[in-house]
């Protein structure tokens, strides 16, 4: 999936990316920062491109709007598909945690642009 994302990301078919709030604390990661530079990693570790934060919100997964999710640049570019996709990784992850997925869930909405 890095590979795909990372792809993406290149093409400028992706501006934006999610991940859940409760994550930063057992992955023991900052949250990013508007301004924060970023590199972005294929599926074998190596860096495709530098990026920028230009913005981060935080919401419940269920307040994501249609425009957030078609920045993703995923499946068909819906607020439907993008949902259905993060409810599972999230599932999954929060799993891992002995938490339970709900659609108050928070989600850090970063949007992005690709500086190198």
């Amino acid at each position: 999936m890095a590979d795909k994302l990372a792809q993406l990301v290149v093409a400028g078919k992706k501006t934006a990316t999610s991940s859940s709030l409760i994550s930063y604390t057992y992955e023991e990661e900052r949250m990013p920062l508007v301004n924060q530079y970023d590199v972005v990693l294929d599926g074998f570790n190596q860096p495709v491109a530098i990026i920028q934060y230009t913005k981060i919100e935080i919401m419940p997964i269920k307040e994501v709007s249609n425009q957030f999710a078609s920045l993703e640049g995923e499946g068909n570019l819906s607020l439907s598909y993008w949902y259905n996709v993060h409810k599972k990784f999230f599932t999954a992850e929060l799993e891992a945690w002995g938490k339970q997925f709900t659609d108050e869930l928070l989600i850090v909405c970063q949007t992005f642009k690709v500086v190198g």
